[in-house]
């Protein structure tokens, strides 16, 4: 097995362990501490709370109402990479009661020049300023990212007044490590494909009125390491299109200049990543020539990178 020359990682391919995150083509680890792998394409809802909203049916059409400002919302838009092996997070869109009362939708993209842009609605914010970072502070919050376009990690933070905080990694791949961490309060009526955040690893799927889905789990043995997982395909048909946004009329990402990418209808599972799957489903032994920084990572992290590299055979 040899690497794929796009696929290159560096020590930012990293998983945060206190929040929800989205990392890699990609892989989640949710507010619950749960993985698995979700390899789409189009607009989700990575993780929504509403004060009406105490079931996961209730906020998820709360959530999908496109002019209420009471929700937290955070949506992710994916894209099929060139090569079709796998998909990046190419855009993050927010919504939050404390920025411009709900009424504004913060959007982060990637950039050629920037590394990450913002826009408020559509809107190009700009920065600038002293210092080794820099920030802006719309409407009570606070972005910041690195002066220097250069840097790796090339990390963007954003802190609400709600307490809301996301952080965004440029990584070499071209797609985006989200991290979320919710408010303190309200915390356990939130929903999406970052789980609901109760605490219970048990609930994590299932459907809207509750019923467990029948979603297999399957063991990967890797370097001695037994690690379980979801399967990807039954997370793809059954759990995550609970969340996909299916009309441009709800996206969070409407106001969004056109220039920065368009709305992306979800697409079939046509199982492009055999070479990913053979890695998951038969005992491998080591890495792929070139992958052996995997190594540093543990457990669901280091199988994820060593698939994320090990393309093509």
């Amino acid at each position: 097995i040899q690497p794929n020359p796009p696929f290159q990682f560096t020590a930012n391919y990293t998983n945060a362990m206190t929040a929800a995150v989205a990392f890699g083509d990609p892989h989640l680890t949710t507010f619950n501490d749960v993985n698995y792998n979700f390899q789409g394409t189009g607009e989700y809802i990575a993780a929504c709370s509403h004060p009406d909203g105490s079931t996961r049916e209730s906020t998820r059409d709360l959530c999908l109402e496109n002019d209420d400002n009471r929700r937290t919302a955070i949506h992710l838009r994916f894209r099929r990479v060139l090569d079709g092996q796998g998909s990046n997070t190419e855009a993050v869109a927010i919504q939050d009661p404390s920025f411009a009362e709900g009424t504004k939708r913060l959007l982060i993209t990637r950039s050629a020049t920037d590394v990450l842009r913002v826009h408020i609605d559509d809107e190009l914010q700009s920065f600038g300023g002293k210092g080794t970072r820099h920030s802006i502070f719309p409407s009570n919050s606070r972005i910041s990212r690195p002066a220097d376009t250069n840097q790796q990690p090339f990390r963007m933070i954003i802190r609400f007044n709600s307490n809301l905080r996301v952080i965004i990694d440029a990584v070499d791949t071209g797609g985006l490590q989200v991290e979320i961490t919710r408010p303190e309060t309200g915390q356990f009526n939130f929903f999406g494909l970052y789980g609901q955040g109760d605490t219970a690893s048990s609930t994590e799927f299932r459907s809207d009125n509750g019923t467990q889905l029948d979603i297999n789990f399957k063991q990967v043995l890797f370097e001695g390491l037994t690690v379980t997982e979801p399967d990807e395909i039954d997370i793809f048909n059954l759990f995550a299109p609970q969340w996909r946004v299916n009309e441009e009329s709800r996206s969070l990402f409407e106001d969004l200049p056109s220039s920065e990418g368009t709305f992306l209808a979800a697409d079939e599972f046509n199982d492009p990543f055999s070479a990913q799957r053979q890695l998951r489903d038969d005992p491998i032994t080591k890495p792929c020539d070139g992958s052996g920084f995997c190594t540093e990572f543990e457990g669901f992290v280091q199988t994820s990178c060593v698939v994320d590299f090990c393309k093509g055979i």
